[in-house]
């Protein structure tokens, strides 16, 4: 399976900030929308960054007191999929690279995000397909 089958199913909705906003700013938009980054974009409105909970976790005396911008706190060159990965693929590279966010770009424009949760469903539906597959198969329920 393809991470663009991902994204068909989960949609291609990317929340985005500024690098000049505020990680109070940040912080708001991630409660709102419930999710766990943002991706950051330089004025070009090119991905320059990426802010998770961990980033403002990692910074926390500084957020609490210094009223940092997103471009203090972030990480810098994220890590990026691309629509023609396989989800075998994207899993590697999220478990080595211990992050569970993954940007995804097609012709080097951002066309999604996805997460390790979006990852671990859709292998767990696939390989319930496959189960009900076999089970009908071996058990004779299976018509061609």
């Amino acid at each position: 399976m393809k991470i663009e089958e991902i994204l068909k199913e989960k949609g291609v909705c990317v929340f985005c900030v500024s690098l000049e906003a505020s990680v109070a700013e940040a912080i708001k938009k991630l409660n709102e929308h419930n999710i766990g980054s943002l991706v950051v974009l330089d004025e070009k409105t090119e991905i320059c960054g990426i802010l998770t909970e961990r980033d403002i976790l990692r910074n926390f005396k500084k957020c609490a007191h210094d009223k940092p911008k997103v471009k203090e706190v972030m990480t810098k060159n994220p890590i990026i999929g691309f629509t023609g990965d396989d989800v075998d693929k994207a899993m590697k590279i999220m478990t080595n690279n211990r992050i569970r966010h993954l940007p995804i770009m097609e012709d080097r424009k951002l066309v999604g995000i996805i997460s390790i949760g979006d990852l671990l469903k859709s292998m767990h539906d696939h390989q319930e397909v496959e189960i009900r597959y076999l089970t009908n198969y071996i058990s004779g329920s299976y018509m061609s």
